[in-house]
């Protein structure tokens, strides 16, 4: 949603190589070496498509201290939680600053093993979501459930 113009001005100071890509974006993700992604389901996308990837995330600071005090998660990136275990990195909050983000991403860039790390704990992801019957198989179960429970004069 940001402007084209915007991004080009906002890149033109840099050396680095940088195509915008406004098309295919699965196509441009997945021929990427490393992704930068803020936390939501991008990760997942970017998860299932077996790129590795830095997850960040920043809050106002009274909405970060809400979330902490209701919501208590290992995780914030989906590809984490439905994993179980910190696969990809997370950088949150103080730690989600433009020095960190790129001393996390040269890291995992230079060091082959981290990286093959990373690419094998995203190689399991499909796996833990199902397959495309896990909703049905699902839908299945809660509604023997609720046959069971009626059967029974028992309350679902």
């Amino acid at each position: 949603t940001i402007p084209r113009e915007r991004l080009e001005s906002a890149l033109a100071g840099t050396r680095a190589r940088i195509e915008i890509v406004d098309q295919d974006r699965y196509g441009a993700v997945a021929a990427c070496h490393l992704a930068l992604c803020a936390s939501g389901t991008a990760t997942l996308m970017t998860g299932l498509l077996r790129t590795p990837m830095v997850v960040l995330y920043r809050l106002s600071s009274w909405t970060y201290l809400l979330a902490r005090l209701l919501v208590r998660l290992p995780h914030i990136s989906l590809v984490n939680l439905v994993l179980g275990r910190g696969v990809v990195p997370e950088l949150l909050q103080d730690r989600a600053h433009p020095e960190t983000v790129a001393s996390e991403a040269r890291r995992l860039l230079e060091d082959r093993d981290a990286l093959s790390t990373l690419r094998a704990g995203l190689a399991e992801l499909r796996g833990a979501l199902g397959d495309a019957e896990a909703s049905a198989r699902a839908a299945e179960a809660v509604a023997a459930h609720l046959e069971a429970a009626r059967a029974a004069g028992a309350p679902a």
